[in-house]
């Protein structure tokens, strides 16, 4: 939407190629979205040691920043959760400074 918008066209404009070709595509790639699984119930018992880990990263067209919860039960057992993972649009140079300002 945001190229679309980039282009100023008018609402009875074509799509360029590329644009429509690339919306394709996403239409065809959002049927695997239902294979994606993120539990919504962290569960961190008192007993286990935990860490969180946070990553974030940015390119021309969005950053983003990941935080995970790594526990290990007093048995040995990880656990790996995803906690959030956030996006947004803006420009570049702000990119890197957001994506670090969201992981802190």
């Amino acid at each position: 939407m945001q190229r679309l918008w980039k282009q100023q066209l008018k609402w009875d404009e074509r799509v360029p190629t590329d644009i429509k070709r690339e919306w394709e595509q996403l239409a065809d790639d959002v049927q695997f979205v239902k294979d994606i699984k993120i539990p919504r119930f962290l569960l961190v018992d008192s007993d286990n040691l935990f860490h969180l880990f946070g990553f974030s990263d940015a390119s021309e067209r969005a950053y983003a920043a990941a935080i995970y919860c790594r526990s290990v039960s007093d048995t040995g057992k990880i656990n790996v959760q995803l906690i959030i993972a956030p996006l947004k649009t803006v420009s570049l140079p702000r990119l890197e400074l957001c994506g670090a300002l969201l992981l802190v």
